[in-house]
């Protein structure tokens, strides 16, 4: 990121306004605010950076952000911005995947400020467990239902 807004500054693509480093995209109805008015850093400067790093040192073809719906505005005037300033070449592309909410054992909203998240990994893993357990309920059910109609079919025979 160090790198990253000099190199915004010396080729223009940089306006200021009250202190803060701003990326103007035309048909967004906010900017981009790279550097905040104390010189801090913002998600958007560190989310510039990674795209940079993908697809102009890794040259990647497509960058897939898999990525709660919540943030589609924000991936929005992110590609917006990152096209605007040259990072992505009309032939690589960008896309976000938004999907629902990931809730926490508290039925709110997982915040990532906070730390306390869980890894994907785990996400799955639990996933996976909680499908297999409702599976093996689900034939457990029919076993005893198979059952019962047998209890009550024998005395008729």
């Amino acid at each position: 990121m160090e790198e990253l807004v000099p190199e915004l500054e010396k080729a223009g693509h940089l306006q200021f306004s009250e202190g803060c480093k701003l990326i103007f995209v035309e048909g967004q109805d906010v900017p981009m605010m790279v550097v905040k008015s104390d010189g801090g850093f913002t998600y958007d400067t560190s989310d510039l950076a990674a795209i940079k790093y993908r697809m102009v040192t890794s040259e990647a073809d497509w960058g897939v952000y898999v990525v709660d719906s919540g943030q589609g505005l924000h991936f929005d005037l992110l590609f917006a911005a990152a096209r605007k300033i040259g990072l992505v070449k009309p032939e690589q592309k960008l896309d976000h995947v938004g999907f629902g909410v990931v809730l926490g054992e508290d039925r709110k909203k997982f915040k990532t400020r906070s730390g306390d998240t869980v890894k994907l990994k785990d996400l799955l893993d639990e996933g996976l467990q909680r499908a297999e357990k409702k599976i093996r309920d689900k034939e457990e059910i029919k076993k005893e239902k198979s059952t019962d109609c047998d209890s009550a079919l024998i005395p008729l025979l």
